[in-house]
C-alpha cells in the first residue's frame, strides 16, 4: 500500500522540509543557543531529561500495543526491503565493474596482439 500511495516518501519529504526550515531559522536567530542559555540559568535541563525519559517510556509502551506492533512490523519490513534493494544494486554495480573491467582487459590484450601479429611494411 505504501509503495502504491507513497505515504512514507511524502512523510519523509515533509520531515526533511521541516528540519531544513528549523535549521535555517536556528542559524539565523540562534534560538538553540538562547534555549541552552535559558536552560542553564533556570535549571530546566534536568526537567527536560526527565521529560524525555517519560516520552521514551510512552513510545516503548505504545510499541507493545497491537497497533504499535503493526507499525513496527511495517517499518521493519520496509527497511528490510530498502536494504535488500540497496544490496542488490551494489551487487549489480560490482558485477558490471567486473564485466566492464574484464572486457577492457580483453580488448587491450587483443589490441596488443594485433600490433604484434601485423608485419611491418
Amino acid at each position: 500500500m505504501d509503495q502504491k500511495h507513497g505515504i512514507s516518501q511524502r512523510f519523509q519529504d515533509v520531515l526533511n522540509s521541516a528540519l531544513t526550515t528549523a535549521k535555517s531559522v536556528d542559524e539565523k536567530y540562534h534560538i538553540g543557543d538562547r534555549v541552552n542559555a535559558a536552560g542553564d540559568s533556570y535549571g530546566v535541563r534536568g526537567q527536560a531529561v526527565s521529560s524525555f525519559g517519560r516520552l521514551q517510556q510512552y513510545f516503548e509502551q505504545a510499541l507493545n500495543t497491537p497497533t504499535g506492533q503493526k507499525v513496527r512490523d511495517y517499518y521493519s519490513a520496509t527497511s528490510k526491503q530498502v536494504l535488500d534493494i540497496h544490496n542488490e544494486a551494489r551487487r549489480l554495480a560490482d558485477e558490471r565493474k567486473k564485466t566492464e573491467g574484464g572486457a577492457a582487459i580483453a580488448h587491450s590484450e587483443a589490441a596488443k596482439g594485433e600490433a604484434v601479429e601485423k608485419p611491418a611494411a
